[in-house]
């Protein structure tokens, strides 16, 4: 996501067009430390699992980064 985007995609909390972004780390509190600062400044937060995790996931898959279908069912 580009900063123009960053900054015209926030939404107030609750709002059927809010977006989500991915927040990962292996320490609890400081991901519940991004979460808040994420809705503070207009963003839910989905929770992408720990480091390692996605690390072995991009390796696995010779992607990076996280797409939709790692958490959603779609049928192909």
């Amino acid at each position: 996501m580009d900063s123009f985007r960053l900054c015209s995609a926030a939404r107030p909390s609750g709002s059927t067009e809010r977006s989500a972004l991915p927040v990962s780390g292996d320490d609890a509190a400081a991901k519940a430390e991004v979460t808040r600062f994420m809705d503070a400044v207009g963003y839910d937060a989905v929770d992408a699992a720990h480091v390692k995790e996605l690390t072995g996931q991009a390796t696995r898959t010779g992607r990076v980064g996280l797409f939709l279908e790692d958490f959603l069912p779609i049928d192909k």
